[in-house]
């Protein structure tokens, strides 16, 4: 049980930050707080590649959580998010990766 609770805890600190972080350039785009402009879409840009490789890693550690910890509480709260769809994939994975899609069709338009 030691192990569920430490992948339990990364995977979950790992979703926080990957939240603070995409709140925060949601925030900059969505008030320009320095009144910088264009100028601050490279820096959202930057953030965003970023989000998308926080995004793989929190796959692979949900991932090794479920082959290490599969009576992980997390796992065990809310099966339908850790069951596998269709397409052989679990459904987090199928979550974050058009999350990550999104990130990296969205940092293509900044």
């Amino acid at each position: 049980m030691a192990q569920a609770f430490s992948w339990q805890n990364k995977l979950q600190e790992e979703c926080h930050v990957f939240k603070t972080n995409l709140d925060a350039q949601a925030h900059i785009l969505r008030y320009d707080p320095d009144s910088r402009g264009r100028e601050r879409l490279m820096d959202v840009s930057r953030e965003v590649v970023k989000l998308s490789g926080q995004a793989d890693g929190i796959i692979d550690i949900a991932l090794c959580m479920v082959t290490d910890a599969p009576d992980s509480e997390l796992i065990r709260r809310n099966t339908t998010f850790w069951c596998r769809e269709d397409d052989g994939r679990y459904k987090f994975e199928n979550v974050f990766l058009a999350m990550e899609h999104e990130l990296d069709r969205e940092e293509g338009f900044i």
